[in-house]
């Protein structure tokens, strides 16, 4: 019966899967001490290309010098010592081998050379390992070397974390292009185990780090990756953090509880996988701009719009485009501007009319279509806190130079007896009022 290792389609490098043929073959037929002498040699191959990925796909610069000081090494040396120095150095400045992983090759390493050289007991017989041996050191490998990919070999929480807080302000306002280069160079080569690793420390990160400038540093930018693995490995994921939801608590913290309802509002199974603790914790956050997020506590989203009452006149310009993305994702993409109109119309004082309209209607006339504009007019026309206000004329013109091309040129706008325009520019009275100059890096949200 020929051997056969399940584990096989998982070796990492495809060089390295044809040198394991061999390795299997030479089992096959008998042939032992070929087998580990080309275990041997495939060990350093490999060895050699997860220090060549680290620099050239990492850019880490102590593989780079351990890598350049075994080349000159290799042309210098006039034997094959530079191999067995491989090795140990490897062991000594990285992680790419476990001490379990170091003891096993240096048994490899015996019996290779008992196999390459005319090695032979007192009959004169050559040495040769026995099947045994030879098929243990075999899977062995593969389990522990062959299949690891080289970002395991190197802390892949604190390198991936350290990469991309060096990243953030590239890719600040790319996730698209933040979510390729994860997967390029981290995701694509994670296990499954890994994944989760990584899932969870992100989360402690983002979610539970509360002091400690690099974790308010990098909350933002750690809490997209993990929108990113979740946008890779959702139900996998879901399934580890219902699985273990102890390891994902949640400080009582407004910057860790707000990441939080953003991350549940794009993935709302996160939130019905976590344990009750943690859900009461999430229900009981009260943050204006945050509450227009929480529809996954329902799970109902435009029963959730259409049921929220916002006292204050402005939300966060930020928490617009996170809820537009949001409507897209579940399909309802009207719903966004059903719900500023619907914020619109609940104006009761000349000053509200003013700020939600400068603030929340006109950054946004551009999602609007011709039956929103229509909406609008209706809304304006019907409520006197808006149509009374002084300044609204002059709001009309500038809403009207972006809906006209839209609506039909017969459009009857003589049925809406408030709906007044000037289509000419007049002074606005002034009128004292609350300033809604948000930065746009709020400190105190975690946008």
């Amino acid at each position: 019966m020929k051997l056969y290792l399940v584990n096989s389609d998982k070796i990492y490098f495809r060089q390295i899967e044809g040198y394991f043929r061999e390795i299997v073959s030479s089992y096959d037929n008998g042939n032992y001490r070929s087998a580990m002498v080309m275990l041997y040699s495939t060990i350093v191959c490999d060895l050699l290309l997860k220090l060549k990925e680290l620099c050239d796909v990492y850019n880490d610069e102590k593989a780079e010098k351990l890598l350049a000081d075994i080349n000159t090494e290799r042309k210098q040396a006039g034997n094959s010592a530079w191999e067995w120095k491989l090795i140990k150095v490897i062991r000594e400045r990285t992680e790419l081998l476990s001490d379990e992983a170091y003891s096993m090759i240096e048994h490899i390493y015996d019996l290779r050379n008992f196999s390459a050289h005319p090695a032979m007991t007192e009959d004169y017989e050559l040495i040769s390992p026995s099947p045994e041996m030879t098929v243990a050191y075999i899977k062995k490998a593969l389990d522990d070397i062959f299949t690891k990919p080289s970002v395991f070999a190197q802390n892949i929480i604190d390198r991936m974390s350290d990469d991309i807080a060096e990243r953030k302000e590239q890719y600040q306002n790319d996730f698209d292009a933040f979510e390729q280069y994860l997967d390029k160079v981290y995701f694509q080569r994670m296990t499954e185990k890994m994944v989760k690793q990584v899932f969870r420390a992100f989360w402690k990160f983002t979610f539970v780090k509360v002091d400690g400038e690099v974790f308010q540093n990098n909350r933002y930018i750690n809490r997209r990756a993990m929108e990113a693995m979740l946008n890779k490995y959702y139900q996998e994921l879901c399934t580890y953090i219902e699985q273990t939801p102890a390891s994902f608590p949640i400080a009582s913290d407004s910057n860790c509880l707000g990441s939080a309802c953003i991350l549940c509002a794009y993935f709302p199974q996160v939130y019905h996988k976590l344990d009750e603790v943690t859900k009461f914790q999430i229900r009981e956050f009260k943050e204006q701009n945050i509450e227009i997020l929480k529809w996954f506590i329902s799970g109902d989203l435009e029963q959730h719009l259409s049921a929220l009452q916002i006292k204050n006149d402005v939300f966060h310009k930020n928490i617009v485009n996170i809820l537009e993305k949001i409507c897209k994702k579940q399909g309802q993409p009207q719903l966004l501007v059903q719900f500023l109109i619907r914020h619109y119309s609940q104006s009761n004082t000349y000053v509200s009319a003013r700020n939600r309209f400068d603030n929340i209607i006109e950054p946004n006339l551009s999602k609007f279509g011709r039956d929103d504009f229509i909406q609008l007019i209706q809304v304006i026309n019907n409520n006197d806190q808006i149509y009374n206000y002084y300044g609204q004329s002059l709001r009309n013109d500038r809403f009207l130079a972006v809906a006209k091309p839209i609506l039909t040129e017969d459009f009857d706008f003589s049925q809406y007896e408030h709906f007044r325009y000037t289509e000419e520019v007049v002074e606005e009275e002034v009128i004292e009022a609350e300033e809604y100059d948000i930065p746009e890096n709020d400190p105190d949200l975690p946008f």
